[in-house]
């Protein structure tokens, strides 16, 4: 039996946002690859066997066996001839999911995993999976979901605790908890850092090493994310917009708006409104 569901298009909620999820019984020597993935993907294999092939290793896995998928990473997928695998799978994207994914003893040194059959990881993956086949509000369903899964991925395979390491995830999310809480606001950069007391150049270069942005273009990008959300599922003017989201200025919102979803405010909510949001 084999399900798939995709989702290329519009990536609604910018911090994590499930771009496939499914499971798939493969035909002996089923083989897909060499590619490169566009996001993070976590295999289960479930019954039978296979190899995993990535920067010139080749991991020979079982029933019980997981493994990450990194994005930009050539690798392939090749089912046994003799006992091919089933596997299910979730893949991500989005802003915090290296952050989460980072928590973990699971990275590009380290791809390949164990899990229980019967534990509760499989059956966040299967949750996903099942979210996926909801139409009323299913990126609310799916995300809800995958942070489930992430959850439990993070608590199954912890990284070893590093003082340091725990300290700069704690300045990252408490920094989050505060953009979040205050995007409609004037925000600078010297107040977060004051948030979580730090400098603001130490603050720069923890949201560079774990966010690959910096602390100005993350507030830009969640401020747009979340105008988007208000254009497609209110009819508030687009003043009431730029002001819920940090801009007094509509001409200045409409500008980055532009720049950084490649249309006006007025020609997203018109190609956009009453569709599906988070």
């Amino acid at each position: 039996m084999t399900y798939f569901y995709s989702d290329f298009g519009r990536q609604i909620n910018k911090d994590l946002h499930c771009y496939t999820c499914g499971n798939q019984q493969c035909p002996p020597g089923h083989n897909y690859g060499p590619t490169v993935r566009k996001g993070y993907i976590i295999y289960l294999v479930t019954t039978g066997s296979g190899i995993y092939q990535v920067r010139g290793k080749s991991y020979h896995l079982n029933a019980g066996d997981g493994f990450m998928v990194l994005p930009g990473e050539i690798c392939s997928v090749t089912a046994d001839v003799k006992t091919p695998w089933t596997y299910h799978w979730v893949g991500m994207l989005g802003e915090l999911t290296k952050h989460y994914l980072e928590q973990t003893a699971i990275n590009v040194n380290n791809p390949v995993f164990k899990f229980n059959l019967d534990g509760s990881l499989l059956q966040t993956v299967m949750a996903t999976s099942k979210a996926s086949q909801v139409l009323e509000n299913r990126n609310l369903l799916i995300t809800s979901a995958l942070y489930k899964f992430l959850y439990q991925f993070c608590q199954d395979f912890p990284a070893k605790p590093n003082a340091n390491s725990v300290l700069s995830r704690t300045i990252i999310e408490n920094t989050l908890y505060y953009i979040h809480a205050n995007f409609g606001k004037e925000l600078r950069i010297e107040e977060l850092a004051d948030f979580v007391h730090t400098h603001r150049t130490q603050l720069y270069k923890l949201f560079k090493r774990y966010l690959n942005v910096s602390p100005q273009t993350y507030i830009i990008n969640y401020r747009m994310a979340r105008a988007k959300d208000f254009l497609s599922s209110t009819t508030w003017p687009i003043g009431t917009v730029a002001s819920s989201v940090g801009y007094q200025n509509q001409f200045l919102f409409s500008k980055t708006f532009k720049e950084h979803v490649g249309e006006t405010p007025s020609a997203y909510r018109k190609s956009h409104h009453n569709l599906e949001t988070v």
